[in-house]
């Protein structure tokens, strides 16, 4: 079973520890982190913690998950925060897995601790004595995406053109003029196609037909009215060898 919970009420170690204690399990492994009287020098009066609370539940359930997909044997599970004052000496937060077998709580523990503050979106401030508040980031998180460096490069790089000669310049032309070029070789190759196909196949004169001719198929084309580039035959006319 997994106990979860985010209070603003002072931690009891025995309780929770109570909490997971069963017949069955020899070890109870349990983490207490309490609030400490100084940070690099600075005397520490008290933490704050704020938490986005239904986000912070749905990742402590999902690390009891992962504890229990690693340690099958696990049989309880407790990680209680507090939020809000925390004055030093008393604890923020209290973990409490029990096993059958000490090794495997001692794991979970460590490793739950290590992800809590990795995964878990809870922040602290300091407050320091005499001196102006400061919120903490944890140095382990993964909730938000790392700090990317910026660089001012005020150096323009110079891109160097080599010379051609004007006489092996073979078009002379804007990008416009070269389109325009491009589309009128299109069209006129287009219409050489069409030309052909109609000479192939469209008008054939019946005197040419004799002895060793085979069937063809004579058509008028003309354009169809629901496209613009396609052509349909209006009637046939089939020719067979004698």
């Amino acid at each position: 079973m997994e106990f979860l919970k985010l209070t603003h009420t002072q931690l009891s170690v025995e309780e929770i520890s109570n909490l997971v204690s069963t017949p069955t399990c020899g070890a109870i492994s349990i983490f207490v982190g309490t609030t400490r009287n100084n940070f690099e020098g600075k005397s520490v009066i008290n933490l704050e913690y704020e938490a986005y609370e239904s986000m912070a539940l749905k990742s402590l359930q999902s690390l009891c998950n992962d504890i229990r997909s690693q340690w099958k044997a696990i049989e309880n599970i407790a990680i209680y925060h507090r939020l809000g004052t925390v004055p030093v000496k008393e604890a923020s937060i209290v973990i409490a897995i029990s096993s059958p077998h000490r090794l495997d709580a001692m794991q979970a523990v460590q490793w739950c601790i290590d992800n809590v503050k990795k995964s878990v979106p809870i922040w602290k401030k300091e407050i320091y004595e005499g001196q102006t508040d400061s919120w903490k980031e944890n140095k382990e998180s993964s909730i938000h995406p790392p700090r990317v460096k910026f660089f001012k490069l005020n150096n323009i790089p110079e891109v160097k053109v080599p010379f051609v000669p004007p006489h092996l310049v073979q078009i002379k032309a804007d990008g416009e003029e070269i389109e325009k070029r491009i589309e009128k070789f299109i069209e006129l190759k287009r219409e050489e196609i069409n030309r052909a196909n109609i000479r192939d196949f469209c008008c054939r004169d019946d005197n040419e037909i004799n002895e060793f001719s085979c069937a063809r198929i004579d058509a008028k084309l003309i354009k169809r009215k629901d496209s613009k580039g396609h052509l349909k035959g209006s009637c046939f006319f089939v020719h067979f060898a004698m």
